[in-house]
């Protein structure tokens, strides 16, 4: 646990009192609890969490961009691509996993998927030993755990590149 905790400190971008992020409050909240979930190791916390606060940022930018109505509830993927047209934000300009490859960490722990399908956990670490057969697979403890700090690595990165300091109105 010390150890997870000492991760989100080197990695994790330093907010000042008072600033706020893209996607309000609840961004906000998701942004903490994915921390919190990593540090207690709950790793498939952290990639849900860590991707709705993502979502959250990045909804809330594009809508602050001018693309969306105010009634409108912008869709993640659609605000991916608003944002990667209008040169905002690139899809791969963020550290971690790309905007628009991020369902793949979360999606096989949310929906569900055929044993054997190459998204799960399983699927994953047949593969693995399939194409190395020499080597020791990763056990589905080390899959979450690197899930989980690639998904953290998006958020902070998302949070350093337009979360601080913004406000939505």
């Amino acid at each position: 646990m010390i150890e997870r905790a000492k991760w989100i400190s080197d990695q994790r971008p330093q907010f000042s009192t008072g600033m706020t992020i893209f996607g309000g409050q609840e961004a906000l909240i998701t942004f903490e609890d994915a921390q919190l979930c990593y540090i207690h190791g709950v790793f498939s916390g952290a990639i849900v969490l860590g991707q709705s606060f993502i979502e959250q940022s990045i909804c809330g930018l594009a809508y602050s961009a001018g693309k969306f109505a105010e009634d409108d509830r912008p869709g993640y993927h659609d605000a991916v691509e608003f944002l990667d047209e209008n040169d905002i934000l690139a899809s791969d300009d963020v550290e971690g996993v790309a905007l628009n490859e991020l369902h793949q960490r979360r999606n096989p722990i949310v929906h569900y998927r055929g044993p054997i399908d190459g998204t799960t956990f399983s699927g994953r670490k047949m593969e693995h030993i399939r194409e190395n057969p020499e080597t020791k697979a990763l056990t589905i403890y080390d899959m979450l755990k690197e899930d989980a700090e690639m998904v953290l690595k998006t958020c902070f990165s998302v949070s350093r590149t337009f979360g601080v300091g913004d406000r939505i109105g």
